[in-house]
C-alpha cells in the first residue's frame, strides 16, 4: 500500500505511541485517533480557510487596482476631450473671423492667429 508519507496515519500517531510507550502501548491508536485526528483535521480546515481568505483578499484588492486605473484613465479622457473640444472651438471663431475680415491684412491677420494655435498645440503634444 503506497501512501504518502506525510499523511499516512503511522505518522499522525507516532508521536502519540511514544507517549504511551512507558504505559504499555495500548490506549494509543483509540486516543490517537480521538484526540490527534481531529486536532489535525482541525489545523488542516484552518489553514484551507486562511489560504482562501488571503485568496479572496488578494483578488479584491487587484479588482480595486484595475478599477482606480480605469477611473484614472477615464478622467483623463474626459480631461483631453475637454482641451481638445476648447481648441477645435476657438479655432473655429477665428476661421469665422477671418471669413468676414473686410481687408485682406485682417485675414491674414486671423489665419495666422489659427496658424499659431494649431503650432502651440504641437509643441505642446508632441507626437
Amino acid at each position: 500500500m503506497s501512501c504518502d508519507r506525510r499523511w499516512s496515519s503511522r505518522s499522525i500517531t507516532a508521536p502519540v505511541d511514544l507517549a504511551w510507550f512507558p504505559l504499555g502501548g495500548t490506549p494509543s491508536a483509540v486516543l490517537a485517533y480521538v484526540g490527534v485526528v481531529p486536532l489535525w483535521l482541525a489545523g488542516v480546515l484552518i489553514r484551507r480557510h486562511r489560504l482562501q481568505v488571503e485568496r479572496d483578499q488578494h483578488e479584491r484588492a487587484e479588482a480595486r487596482d484595475r478599477e482606480a486605473v480605469a477611473q484614472e484613465r477615464l478622467r483623463v479622457a474626459r480631461d483631453l476631450h475637454d482641451v481638445v473640444a476648447h481648441h477645435v472651438s476657438a479655432v473655429a471663431v477665428q476661421a469665422g473671423a477671418a471669413r468676414m475680415a473686410p481687408d485682406p491684412d485682417g485675414r491674414a491677420e486671423a489665419l495666422a492667429h489659427i496658424a499659431d494655435s494649431v503650432g502651440g498645440s504641437r509643441k505642446r503634444c508632441p507626437s
